[in-house]
């Protein structure tokens, strides 16, 4: 191996261990604390989307352990998941299932939002908790099945590939691009456009025509119509300032990944130098980490993007601190 190969995994190696530590530092704080929050009453009676990201911050966890925390070890020169074969395998379906799952509840999120900010009362019907559960379930059923063939795929000693631990041979290569495209790079986008835009359509009819009443509501004074409307419409706007500004985080951030897959499509007659087999490996480290950034820095994202978020992690410290001091 060149003294130029050995020198770019220096530096690969020194950033899986600076950069995972600090992804696991602020990934698991930061999850922790939207899993104590979104378990707390006044969220939920926001949407019943919140259960939805509930489940993503777990699933979130889930990525950081043992994913992010077998990469780090790499940088250690600890590669348990380049000589275990169990291991190799287990690490990429956990990676999947968390990261897919993650990534499509998201998308549940977004079509809750366009649900609920329809002026008509069927449409604004499907926005419930009944089918938050139904979505969480297909979810559960559909995407470890999808993915068991990564059980098969992967394998360790894959040397001429950017990690010993890799897809086998072409066929198995296929197959991961081609549900990478689809649950990962080119599905959810598409439907996150559609429905963010379906939204933004929901809410503009919403300023210009007031919505439907049911019937039993015709009753009740229109003073109190409004004010319903007025707080529907805010709560609206809180729970989607909170879910677009990750989703567009996720969307720019997914870009050097899919560039990255797209690259492994190329076919390539020529035989890889080491030191191109190792910029690969490092190209293909940083567009990881770079498509874990909304999952492990979701937290954060949700504290910058919603008032609302603030206002109840406010809440869940000033609570904590009067418990202490009584």
């Amino acid at each position: 191996m060149s003294t130029t190969s050995l020198l770019i995994n220096d530096i690969r190696n020194k950033l899986l261990i600076a950069i995972g530590i600090i992804f696991i530092f602020l990934g698991t704080v930061g999850n922790i604390l939207n899993i104590i929050l979104f378990k707390r009453r006044s969220m939920w009676t926001l949407s019943p989307s919140i259960p939805l990201l509930l489940i993503a911050s777990i699933c979130n966890l889930i990525t950081i352990y043992p994913y992010l925390l077998l990469r780090t070890f790499l940088g250690f020169n600890l590669p348990l998941v380049y000589t275990s074969s169990i291991l190799c395998k287990m690490h990429v379906y956990c990676y999947y299932i968390s990261i897919v799952t993650s990534t499509w509840l998201m998308v549940a999120c977004c079509a809750d939002r366009f649900f609920s900010s329809s002026r008509h009362v069927k449409i604004r019907a499907y926005s419930n908790m009944k089918t938050t559960r139904r979505i969480t379930m297909i979810a559960f059923l559909v995407i470890p099945c999808v993915y068991i063939p990564t059980l098969y795929c992967y394998e360790i000693n894959q040397f001429t590939k950017p990690v010993p631990c890799y897809q086998q041979n072409s066929e198995c290569g296929l197959a991961d691009i081609v549900n990478y495209f689809v649950f990962q790079s080119v599905g959810p986008p598409i439907f996150m456009l559609i429905f963010t835009i379906g939204t933004i359509m929901h809410i503009r009819q919403g300023h210009q025509v007031g919505p439907d009443i049911p019937l039993s509501a015709v009753t009740n004074p229109s003073t109190t119509i409004h004010k319903n409307t007025r707080i529907n419409r805010k709560t609206n706007r809180a729970n989607t300032r909170l879910l677009y500004a990750q989703v567009i985080v996720y969307l720019l951030c997914s870009i050097p990944l899919f560039t990255m897959k797209l690259y492994a499509l190329i076919p390539l007659s020529i035989v890889k130098s080491d030191v191109r087999i190792s910029v690969e490996a490092l190209l293909l480290n940083v567009a990881l980490w770079f498509s874990l950034v909304d999952k492990i820095f979701s937290f954060y994202i949700y504290t910058l993007s919603s008032r609302h978020f603030r206002q109840e992690l406010m809440k869940l410290f000033r609570k904590n601190i009067q418990q202490r001091q009584n």
